[in-house]
């Protein structure tokens, strides 16, 4: 088969890296690894009848997508899988978005907050200013006499 073509052998396998991938962002999610204490051949035994590991707790920390597209990654019936390009989309969307929304957000506050910081220094330098003509005020009111007096 040519480079653009794919053997179903190929197809297939893509869809258990995708199965694989799942196991992976759970067991991130998790920190624990999946199916540690059990036999290789009673998994894949297991998961061919359609156990998983368990999703409990995972969506309390995750993000709303995140437990949805591992789901979907564990579907029974490889052609339900996702492909690698809706991970990475999902992800994309999921992740940097979000991310790249929050810095659009951000930037109108660093520039709230540039604005204020030039404004109090304006204002102190008014201070500033009219503190010393105070003191040179004062400074006269002080030396008039004196000099009056000389």
């Amino acid at each position: 088969m040519g480079v653009t073509g794919s053997t179903k052998h190929e197809k297939q396998g893509r869809k258990y890296d995708v199965y694989s991938f799942g196991l992976l962002m759970w067991e991130i999610a998790t920190q624990i690894a999946p199916w540690c204490d059990e036999n290789a051949a009673l998994v894949s035994d297991l998961v061919r009848q359609g156990l998983r590991p368990s999703l409990n707790g995972i969506d309390k920390g995750a993000p709303g997508w995140f437990v949805p597209l591992v789901e979907q990654c564990w579907s029974q019936d490889p052609e339900e899988r996702p492909t690698f390009i809706h991970i990475s989309e999902t992800f994309q969307t999921g992740i940097l978005l979000p991310v790249a929304k929050n810095v659009v957000e951000v930037e109108p506050t660093i520039k709230r907050l540039k604005e204020t910081e030039l404004q109090i220094k304006e204002e102190d330098a008014e201070e500033e200013d009219e503190e010393e003509e105070r003191e040179d005020d004062d400074m006269e009111k002080f030396c008039s006499p004196l000099k009056e007096k000389s």
